[in-house]
């Protein structure tokens, strides 16, 4: 569990992210879910998900957010 704090859009607060991933081949993979309920200041009710993949120096993320 990670909480983020700071702005999105132009919104303060914070919100909690669950991460679950693996280790594979010298490859980190993972994905993250905000954790609903838990967001606070004008980021009170954000949802959204994304993904990442870390390895070798390449990193790929992504994190889709709504209101």
């Amino acid at each position: 569990l990670a909480r983020v704090t700071g702005r999105v859009y132009e919104r303060d607060g914070s919100f909690v992210l669950r991460d679950v991933g693996r280790f594979e081949n010298g490859v980190a993979h993972g994905s993250w879910t905000v954790l609903p309920g838990l967001g606070t200041g004008e980021l009170e009710a954000i949802c959204g998900a994304g993904d990442y993949t870390a390895g070798q120096g390449d990193v790929s993320y992504s994190l889709e957010l709504s209101f």
